[in-house]
This record gives C-alpha cells, structure tokens and sequence, in this order.
C-alpha cells in the first residue's frame, strides 16, 4: 500500500491520463499530493518595474492553484486525502519534482510519459527519466 503520491501534472491532457492509475492504487488512509511547478520568469528585461513583474508572478501561482484544485475536486475519494502544492522555482523541472519527492516523503510517484527528446525520449519524457532515475521510490510511468 502507498501512503503519499506524488502525482506531478503541468497542465496538459497528456499528464492528467494518470489520474485513473492514481484512483486505482490510493487505498483509504492514502494521501495524493498534487503538484504543479510554475516556472518563474526572468522577467526583469521585459517588465523593469518590481510591482509588476510579482503581480505577474502572483497570477500564474494562481491559475496553478486554481487548476489542481479542480483536478482535487474531480478525484476526491472517500477516505483519501487529496491536496495541492503548487512550487514557484526556477531550474529543471525534473530536479525539482525529484527534491519534492524528497521533501514529502512520498513512497510513489505517478506521471505521464511524454516528450520526445534523446534516445531515452523515445520512450519517456525528459522529465520522468529524471524522475525514474532520481526519486529514489517507486514510480509508475502512465503512457497517454
């Protein structure tokens, strides 16, 4: 039985195809940890003035949040407790995810499969390679 789940999800239809396998392995007691990383832009070059460039840091933080709380409200099981991390950083997305999973004590991680870049992109997105290899706990791997 797992008792955290990571399930990262950027958004797409592509990451939400793992939403039923999340469903099918959450036991009762479990706790699904949804996330979303926003990137933070360097927007200092295009927006000179700091109130703005928060303001627009605040909006995407907010349709992210606004966004994995829908996904919540739409898999919300009895006795599993859903919630919502939305990570406001900058660097490789993978890295991220991993220290996430670190830092949640999470014993699986679910993900979609997508992208198509290098040899292993064949098979896998560039993010869930870093993920498999990295996160250090089991990982299913949803093809969409």
């Amino acid at each position: 039985m797992y008792n955290r789940i990571v399930v990262p999800l950027d958004g797409s239809l592509a990451a939400e195809c793992v939403l039923d396998h999340v469903l099918s392995v959450a036991q009762t007691g479990a706790e699904i940890i949804l996330v979303r990383i926003v990137a933070k832009p360097h927007l200092d070059f295009v927006v000179r003035e700091p109130a703005l460039s928060a303001c627009l840091d605040e909006e995407f933080t907010q349709e992210a949040r606004d966004y994995l709380g829908g996904i919540a409200r739409r898999i919300a099981l009895p006795g599993v407790t859903v919630s919502t991390c939305v990570l406001a950083e900058q660097g490789p997305i993978g890295a991220i995810v991993v220290e996430f999973v670190k830092q949640a004590n999470a014993d699986l991680v679910v993900i979609s499969a997508h992208g198509k870049t290098g040899l292993m992109g064949r098979f896998m997105g560039s993010v869930a390679e870093k993920i498999v290899h990295h996160a250090g706990v089991p990982v299913l791997l949803a093809h969409p």
